[in-house]
Protein backbone atom coordinates (compact mmCIF):
# COMPACT_ATOMS: atom_id res chain seq x y z
CA UNK A 1 0.00 0.00 0.00
CA UNK A 2 1.48 3.31 -1.02
CA UNK A 3 1.69 6.36 1.23
CA UNK A 4 -1.41 8.53 1.31
CA UNK A 5 -1.44 12.18 2.33
CA UNK A 6 -4.87 11.41 3.82
CA UNK A 7 -3.17 9.31 6.53
CA UNK A 8 0.06 11.22 7.22
CA UNK A 9 2.40 10.75 10.16
CA UNK A 10 0.87 12.16 13.33
CA UNK A 11 2.92 14.16 15.83
CA UNK A 12 2.99 12.33 19.17
CA UNK A 13 5.21 14.78 21.01
CA UNK A 14 5.86 18.12 19.36
CA UNK A 15 8.74 20.39 20.21
CA UNK A 16 7.36 23.43 22.01
CA UNK A 17 10.36 25.61 21.24
CA UNK A 18 10.96 24.18 17.78
CA UNK A 19 14.55 23.45 18.76
CA UNK A 20 14.04 19.83 19.80
CA UNK A 21 12.95 16.94 17.58
CA UNK A 22 9.27 16.12 17.16
CA UNK A 23 8.21 12.49 17.61
CA UNK A 24 5.95 11.24 14.80
CA UNK A 25 3.87 8.04 14.43
CA UNK A 26 3.05 6.43 11.10
CA UNK A 27 1.21 3.15 10.51
CA UNK A 28 0.88 1.21 7.26
CA UNK A 29 1.20 -2.12 5.54
CA UNK A 30 4.50 -1.37 3.78
CA UNK A 31 7.74 -2.79 5.16
CA UNK A 32 10.04 -0.27 6.85
CA UNK A 33 12.55 -0.73 4.01
CA UNK A 34 9.98 0.89 1.70
CA UNK A 35 9.05 3.67 4.12
CA UNK A 36 12.66 4.77 4.62
CA UNK A 37 13.15 5.46 0.89
CA UNK A 38 13.49 9.14 0.01
CA UNK A 39 10.14 10.60 -1.00
CA UNK A 40 7.91 7.90 0.52
CA UNK A 41 6.55 10.57 2.86
CA UNK A 42 5.80 13.09 0.14
CA UNK A 43 4.37 15.96 2.20
CA UNK A 44 6.67 16.23 5.21
CA UNK A 45 7.42 19.89 4.61
CA UNK A 46 3.72 20.72 4.66
CA UNK A 47 3.45 18.77 7.95
CA UNK A 48 6.35 20.82 9.41
CA UNK A 49 8.64 17.80 9.66
CA UNK A 50 12.28 18.77 10.06
CA UNK A 51 15.74 17.22 10.06
CA UNK A 52 16.41 15.20 13.24
CA UNK A 53 12.71 14.55 13.92
CA UNK A 54 12.02 10.94 14.91
CA UNK A 55 9.48 8.69 13.16
CA UNK A 56 8.08 5.56 14.78
CA UNK A 57 6.63 3.31 12.08
CA UNK A 58 4.35 0.33 12.66
CA UNK A 59 4.06 -2.20 9.85
CA UNK A 60 0.55 -3.46 10.56
CA UNK A 61 1.00 -6.34 8.11
CA UNK A 62 3.91 -7.93 9.97
CA UNK A 63 3.28 -6.22 13.33
CA UNK A 64 6.83 -4.87 13.40
CA UNK A 65 7.66 -1.44 14.85
CA UNK A 66 10.69 0.54 13.64
CA UNK A 67 12.27 3.88 14.40
CA UNK A 68 13.94 6.28 11.94
CA UNK A 69 15.34 9.81 12.00
CA UNK A 70 14.51 12.42 9.37
CA UNK A 71 17.66 13.04 7.31
CA UNK A 72 16.29 15.66 4.93
CA UNK A 73 13.10 17.49 3.99
CA UNK A 74 12.86 18.95 0.51
CA UNK A 75 12.44 22.73 0.44
CA UNK A 76 10.16 22.31 -2.57
CA UNK A 77 6.53 22.00 -1.44
CA UNK A 78 5.07 19.65 -0.35
CA UNK A 79 8.47 18.63 1.02
CA UNK A 80 9.49 15.02 0.38
CA UNK A 81 11.23 13.40 3.35
CA UNK A 82 14.27 11.11 3.45
CA UNK A 83 14.52 8.82 6.47
CA UNK A 84 17.58 7.00 7.79
CA UNK A 85 17.65 3.20 7.65
CA UNK A 86 15.10 1.74 10.01
CA UNK A 87 15.95 0.05 13.30
CA UNK A 88 13.43 -2.50 14.59
CA UNK A 89 12.30 -1.76 18.13
CA UNK A 90 9.49 -4.29 18.48
CA UNK A 91 7.92 -7.29 16.80
CA UNK A 92 5.57 -10.18 17.46
CA UNK A 93 8.53 -12.52 17.89
CA UNK A 94 8.41 -13.93 21.42
CA UNK A 95 10.96 -16.48 22.56
CA UNK A 96 9.06 -17.81 25.56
Amino acid sequence: MAYSTKTPPAPLCASISGQNPTLWMLKGTDPASTVQVSGFISNGGDLSMKVDDVVIYQDTNLNVTSIMNVISVSSTSPGAVDLQDAATIGSTTNSD
